[in-house]
């Protein structure tokens, strides 16, 4: 019986509350005696986890809420910043009875985990309105793309967005209403793009269009497959993730693809994703400077 229970919390994403479980056939009986064995664990009343459910999850119930926000979005597997260093909670307006515990420097922490700093959303739905299939841990896609568009930096925003379009999670156009519906008449429009194939990319855009330089973003050439952006026609734009460009495989093709690239009369600047994320003005600089001895490079020389 243990075993089919922690297969049931792991297919529902390692957490779920007592209805689903008995929707699911199983009795109050069988819960407690799991928990008495440790197979599971009670994170509140009515809810029960497997021990490697996602922290931000357990966070999240025990406090008294679901999972919201760029917490939310990590879970779905899409862009909820750079760093994970808190989690993002969405409780109804009317929630009581919450397991929180709160000072001037440290803000809301779930009593249980006082080490996980909490950024609350009060805008969750009642319990008893939600739909039948609704998660009990964490909100829906739209609800948390939402709850970004109005917490997150700009750029993680559009890099929120279009992880979304890049996952197949949302087609562009349904994700561009979704994000005007949203999104404060007192910002600058955005409009999203297809073609970031990661974050960092949607990062990069930003940037890019802020230098108001015209840019196309995955870009193919002949033996040298897509490029992340081919700049003012003239300077070839990479961003690299430490992760997998630091594989002696990948860091060779890399050097590869920029020699091919140079002979066919175009220049790389590659571009940690780090620095494009956290450094936005370093990055700027750079790109300004490279198309700037790209340019002057391209100029008839003066006999």
């Amino acid at each position: 019986m243990e075993r089919r229970l922690v297969t049931a919390l792991t297919a529902l994403g390692g957490i779920a509350c007592r209805a689903e479980l008995l929707d699911r056939g199983f009795r109050d009986v069988q819960l407690a005696a799991a928990v008495r064995g440790g197979a599971v664990l009670r994170i509140r009343r009515g809810y029960f986890a497997i021990p490697a459910a996602p922290l931000d999850a357990r966070v999240a119930v025990r406090l008294g809420g679901r999972v919201g926000c760029l917490s939310a979005l990590r879970s779905y597997g899409l862009w909820g910043g750079f760093r994970d260093d808190a989690t993002h909670i969405t409780l109804p307006r009317n929630a009581s009875r919450l397991r929180w515990r709160s000072d001037e420097t440290s803000g809301m922490r779930a009593d249980r985990y006082p080490a996980r700093p909490c950024l609350v959303h009060w805008r969750d739905g009642p319990v008893l309105r939600r739909s039948p299939r609704a998660s009990s841990w964490r909100v829906e896609l739209r609800e948390a793309l939402s709850d970004a568009a109005g917490c997150a930096p700009r750029a993680d925003v559009r890099a929120a967005f279009e992880s979304a379009v890049a996952a197949g999670a949302l087609p562009l156009p349904a994700a561009q209403t979704l994000l005007d519906a949203i999104w404060s008449r007192e910002r600058a429009p955005m409009t999203l793009l297809a073609g970031s194939g990661s974050g960092a990319e949607s990062h990069l855009v930003e940037i890019l269009l802020a230098l108001r330089v015209a840019f196309v973003q995955q870009v193919e050439f002949a033996g040298v497959a897509r490029v992340d952006a081919l700049v003012e026609r003239c300077l070839v734009i990479e961003v690299d993730g430490y992760r997998f460009h630091a594989a002696e495989p990948q860091f060779e093709a890399d050097r590869r693809r920029d020699a091919r690239l140079l002979a066919l009369g175009y220049p790389v600047l590659r571009l940690p994703a780090r620095t494009v994320v956290e450094q936005p003005e370093l990055a700027t600089r750079l790109i300004v400077e490279a198309l700037t001895t790209v340019r002057r490079a391209r100029l008839p020389r003066r006999r």
